[in-house]
């Protein structure tokens, strides 16, 4: 068993791994935030110019300015979206730390898939035919 406080390399490697998500993540909640706070502000103001632009008559340039907003709420979620995987690669680092740090054997599910694939990796590749090999081959 580890103690708490003395990392292996791996450990520590995890451990810059979390703290650097974690950060992501946060940055990545501010920007939404903030960028949601925009948004909200822009649309009221688009709306109103929008309005405007309808009682004076010009309708086709009433419905541009009714399009722009949903381009702008797709950008935002699609920022949502790398937070929620930021998020998902930070709980993955947990888990392996939780997994080194512990000595213990993984259970086989689907929490510890990347794991048992990391295992499988040195399983050795089928040999390459040889010129003598080539030449016993009919033709």
């Amino acid at each position: 068993m580890k103690f708490v406080g003395r990392l292996d390399e791996e450990g520590e490697r995890l451990w810059c791994l979390i703290i650097d998500t974690r950060t992501e993540i946060n940055d990545c909640k501010d920007k939404i935030q903030k960028l949601q706070m925009v948004l909200s502000s822009m649309d009221r103001l688009i709306m109103q110019l929008a309005e405007v632009a309808f009682m004076s008559g010009n309708e086709e340039l009433s419905s541009e300015i009714h399009s722009s907003p949903l381009q702008m709420w797709q950008e935002a979620d699609e920022a949502k979206e790398r937070r929620l995987y930021a998020s998902g690669l930070m709980n993955e680092c947990i888990a392996k730390d939780i997994l080194v740090t512990s000595d213990v054997e993984p259970r086989n599910d689907v929490s510890n898939a990347s794991y048992k694939t990391e295992q499988v990796q040195d399983i050795s590749k089928p040999k390459q035919p040889t010129n003598s090999d080539m030449d016993s081959i009919q033709k």
